[in-house]
């Protein structure tokens, strides 16, 4: 996955997809979530994914993010909110063509090190991440961009199934940016939220305790202190400022996106709150940089 060169930033446009007449040719048996496989009239295929009970807005938050990623050029596979039966669902395109495969990032740090456990989340560490990488030849760098943009939308949940290397028989890339619907809120109910919106103390916390899927050996940790310990890669520090730079960019476009979001996908005050988020997690990841 490589972050293409600078362009004017524009997101593309909210599509809502009708699934209902989508044939299901197989289930998908990874993560908690409930998942199907679908074949569009054009014959590609998608992965249909059911959002958790209590955060029915992930769907729309994970289209919005693909689009941003995709923005600021990184890659992100082509992700809608869809129908299905009334019911809102998160409906993204397949990344893999021919003979790819998707190694995640459990399996990768397993063959890595075969005393790793992936049942131990703190040692989902950054170095071992770093390892894995340049084992596979793969530039650190492009991790490190998908961690920039992590850090920057709040995705809480960048752990070990959720990055990972695509390999086929002539080569072998990182895996594009993936399940990005842990951010912006999506895990807050009503009431919380509006004490992170309206309350400054609130919202600090909220930017500066947000978790991240990451480890150091003993305790998971923060979004913050992966960009601490990030400030000493060359890979962070030669590119961090260039990222800032495309995601200020990208702020203004991503307010007229979330305006042409439908309340019923994501409610007006979850979106005011998202773009609060994205404005103080800039100024919060700029100040950040060494």
């Amino acid at each position: 996955m490589e972050m293409r060169e600078a362009q004017p930033v524009e997101l593309d446009e909210w599509r809502t997809v009708d699934v209902a007449d989508w044939p299901t040719y197989a289930p998908n048996v990874t993560g908690r979530r409930l998942k199907f496989w679908l074949q569009d009239p054009d014959g590609r295929q998608w992965l249909l994914k059911q959002p958790l009970p209590s955060r029915p807005t992930e769907p729309a938050i994970e289209a919005f993010t693909a689009r941003l990623a995709r923005a600021v050029g990184l890659e992100a596979p082509e992700t809608h909110v869809a129908t299905r039966d009334g019911v809102g669902w998160t409906l993204v395109l397949k990344f893999l063509h021919g003979d790819e495969e998707l190694a995640h990032g459990n399996q990768l740090l397993q063959e890595l090190d075969e005393a790793y456990d992936p049942e131990a989340h703190a040692g989902h560490r950054l170095e071992l991440v770093r390892a894995t990488l340049e084992a596979h030849d793969i530039a650190v760098s492009e991790f490190v961009a998908m961690l920039a943009f992590d850090a920057w939308v709040g995705n809480s949940d960048r752990h070990q199934e959720n990055w990972g290397i695509v390999k086929s028989s002539t080569r072998v890339r990182l895996a594009p940016l993936y399940d990005t619907a842990a951010c912006l809120g999506a895990e807050l109910q009503d009431p919380r939220l509006d004490r992170t919106l309206t309350l400054p103390t609130e919202r600090s916390k909220y930017v500066l305790n947000c978790p991240s899927g990451f480890g150091d050996g003993t305790r998971l940790i923060r979004l913050s202190e992966v960009v601490t310990e990030l400030n000493g890669w060359p890979e962070w520090r030669s590119n961090a400022r260039d990222w800032v730079d495309r995601f200020y960019a990208a702020l203004a476009p991503a307010r007229s996106y979330l305006e042409s979001v439908p309340e019923v996908w994501w409610p007006r005050r979850r979106r005011d709150f998202a773009a609060t988020m994205l404005w103080r997690r800039l100024i919060w990841l700029k100040n950040s940089l060494r």
